[in-house]
């Protein structure tokens, strides 16, 4: 008796060896999302198989228009969806079918079969369906209502609208700020800048640049011209070299200059100087081409002694409190165009509102 259990134990593992099947039973399940509909609505047929992994599974397969059962067609056969599996050696695939039917009745769909490795599975089960008729007034059949007119669709968003929307939001948040500057006690205040100070030798190239133009050759046009000349130098040597220049005579300068400046600088300032002084003072008349030789001198001279800053100047911002009168013109200014602000979006508003509302409800 022993020996003959060990010899069955041992076909039974011989045959689970070779047929790997026996150890993982094919599972076929069908269904479908509703058991009742109206003719001509659609049902969706689902079957599910699980099997051994690597396993080759075949789904039935229907030509569009074919009849699953007499009375129930095929509209669509989807695509083989893959399932999450907890064990990893087992695989479960679905397919759905979307079925429809054109006659009231009960339809019984016999268990789908599906081929695994060659060999038919059929599902545990078959489904009902019933198809119920659509329901029609058979007491009032004399009485058809007309196709409704075209109903247009009174909201839809163009550019009046999206323009509408968008200005009227740019308005609430101006009025916001507006609102928040008047509860604010704080008085208005007005933004000055004050540009830098322009750099001494860059208003004597200015100046000079002027001189550029100058067309008078009369004695007093000359005179006019040296004037301006040494008025322009002088104003530079003064900022540049920190004194009053202005008020000292050429030779006070020039002594003045004597540890700060180059030879050559030196004798440039002390030619223009004395010629200026000869034809203010002394009537002198110069020689063509004597003006443009001391205007080139003197551009030379700043050119020598300029002084660029490491860091240029820059422009200064102040916050002024403007007075009580401004203040009080501005903020009944500010009040009244708040009031046609709120007024305008309000008006907006309700304009979208009402589109909207006709629309929706």
């Amino acid at each position: 008796m022993w020996k003959f259990a060990k010899y069955i134990s041992a076909v039974i593992i011989l045959y689970v060896a070779i047929f790997p099947e026996a150890r993982a039973q094919v599972q076929v399940k069908m269904s479908a999302d509703t058991a009742e509909m109206l003719i001509g609505e659609q049902v969706h047929l689902t079957t599910t198989v699980t099997a051994r992994r690597g396993s080759k599974i075949v789904f039935p397969s229907y030509a569009q228009g074919g009849q699953i059962v007499p009375g129930v067609e095929v509209l669509e056969t989807g695509r083989i969806d893959t399932l999450p599996q907890g064990d990893a050696s087992r695989v479960s695939l679905e397919r759905k079918y979307t079925l429809t039917a054109f006659d009231s009745a009960l339809y019984y769909l016999p268990p789908m079969e599906v081929e695994v490795n060659g060999k038919k599975y059929a599902a545990s089960h078959g489904v009902g369906l019933k198809v119920n008729s659509v329901p029609v007034d058979t007491v009032h059949i004399d009485q058809f209502r007309g196709p409704h007119a075209v109903v247009e669709d009174r909201f839809t968003w163009n550019f009046t609208l999206w323009g509408i929307g968008m200005a009227v939001f740019a308005l609430i948040v101006t009025a916001y700020f507006l609102l928040a500057r008047l509860t604010d006690k704080k008085p208005i205040t007005k933004k000055i800048v004050i540009p830098p100070r322009e750099l001494p030798h860059r208003r004597a190239f200015g100046e000079m640049e002027k001189l550029k133009t100058f067309t008078d050759t009369t004695r007093e046009g000359i005179k006019t011209y040296y004037i301006r000349l040494t008025e322009a130098l002088r104003s530079y040597i003064g900022e540049r070299y920190a004194f009053n220049a202005m008020e000292m005579t050429s030779s006070e300068i020039l002594e003045s200059l004597c540890e700060e400046c180059d030879e050559t600088s030196q004798r440039q300032l002390r030619e223009i100087f004395q010629t200026a002084d000869l034809v203010k003072f002394a009537k002198h008349q110069t020689l063509p081409g004597d003006c443009e030789h001391d205007l080139k001198r003197a551009v030379d001279f700043v050119e020598r002694t300029k002084l660029e800053p490491a860091v240029m100047p820059q422009p200064t911002v102040k916050y002024v409190e403007v007075g009580a009168r401004r203040q009080l013109r501005m903020r009944r200014l500010m009040w009244a165009t708040l009031a046609v602000i709120v007024i305008a979006a309000a008006g907006g508003l309700t304009y979208v509102s009402k589109e909207l509302m006709e629309t929706f409800f």
